[in-house]
């Protein structure tokens, strides 16, 4: 019965069954960060275990293990940094911090009280890491060449010039289907500069040719910034595949100046005029076919792989844990006014703590 009131306990059972598995992780970069072996990936996977138990403690209130685990993170970042070594002293510590953080997960599973006396040593021994500055010494001073020149170039005052980065964008019935929209993808473009979108309504067809399946509105792009549009594209790196994008260089309707040549000027033939509108398709990865062996038989293609933003990673995970404590107290709201006798609001209930559970566990593996 508690169960059935509770609609946390199935999902929070997943939580601390990973934290077993991030635990072990976590002890087994200490002891490989502890050996000559130790590298850079080794630090990475410590502090991503910490910051994974971190984030779905947050979600379900375990304020004691977030806040241990969010200073045992901060430390460890320093160390992925650069800017703490850790020695044998630190490393002590660490292993310090990883059983008590052993601890915090079994007597938040079992709904124990956590004594502050617990963590109170080695908290402040992390917090202490987090304190040390690091001076740096200027040891000498480099030998400056003074050249007295009076004339004036004026580069200080030369700064980098924004580029437009106009482009068209399609998107395919494919994009919609699997729940993306454009107009997310366009408010990312507004953190690299100032976008200009306008739909190119020319492609729309008539009212009895209009399909549902299909995306006929392309949009004209234009982005002002200083950032490359390598650097625009990367925005659209989570639909790769689902859709068209065409980049368009920049019209010149100033003609080139004329340089008078000696003699030689006559001789020179005339040349082409520059065509005023070339579309270049941006670099678009063809679809990997399977390749065939010797003998005949298809070897399947790798699977695809897209690149996130680790802040997008992030934003995602607080959003779930957000969306698991409304589904809470929206099931609690229900059985305080005694609807739940509905076979109908118990249905949708149901469904609502399936989706819930489902998507916080494929965000829990995107984030381990």
């Amino acid at each position: 019965m508690t169960d059935q009131l509770d609609p946390l306990a199935e999902i929070k059972a997943s939580f601390f069954i990973e934290c077993d598995e991030l635990l072990e992780a976590l002890q087994d970069g200490l002891e490989t960060m502890d050996s000559p072996e130790r590298s850079a990936e080794t630090i990475n996977v410590v502090f991503r275990a910490v910051h994974s138990i971190k984030g779905g403690a947050g979600a379900f209130g375990l304020n004691d293990l977030v806040n241990f685990a969010h200073c045992y993170e901060s430390v460890l970042d320093n160390v992925r940094s650069g800017l703490l070594e850790p020695d044998t002293d630190i490393m002590r510590t660490f292993f310090q911090a990883g059983d008590i953080l052993q601890d915090l997960v079994r007597l938040s599973r079992d709904e124990l009280p956590i004594e502050p006396s617990l963590t109170a040593a080695t908290l402040t021994d992390l917090e202490a890491l987090l304190s040390d500055e690091v001076e740096e010494t200027v040891e000498f001073a480099p030998l400056v060449l003074s050249f007295d020149l009076d004339e004036d170039f004026g580069l200080d005052d030369v700064a980098p010039m924004p580029a437009q980065h106009s482009f068209t964008f399609q998107a395919s019935a494919e994009l919609y289907a699997s729940g993306n929209e454009p107009a997310k993808l366009f408010r990312a473009l507004t953190e690299l500069g100032t976008v200009t979108c306008t739909p190119d309504l020319t492609k729309l067809p008539n009212l009895g040719a209009l399909a549902n399946a299909e995306c006929f509105i392309p949009w004209h792009i234009s982005v002002d910034t200083d950032r490359t549009f390598e650097d625009v594209l990367e925005v659209f790196d989570f639909v790769d595949g689902l859709c068209t994008i065409k980049q368009i260089t920049p019209q010149t309707d100033a003609p080139l100046p004329l340089i008078d040549l000696p003699d030689v000027a006559s001789a020179a033939e005339p040349v082409d005029p520059a065509p005023d509108h070339i579309e270049e398709p941006a670099d678009v990865k063809p679809a990997e076919q399977p390749s065939t062996e010797p003998d005949g038989k298809k070897v399947a293609a790798p699977k695809a792989t897209v690149r996130v933003d680790v802040d997008r990673i992030d934003r995602l995970v607080n959003l779930v844990g957000e969306l698991v404590i409304n589904q809470s107290m929206l099931s609690q709201s229900i059985v305080s006014a005694q609807a739940s006798n509905s076979t109908e609001v118990d249905a949708g209930l149901e469904e609502f703590m399936r989706l819930t559970r489902d998507i916080q566990d494929s965000v829990m593996m995107i984030r381990a």
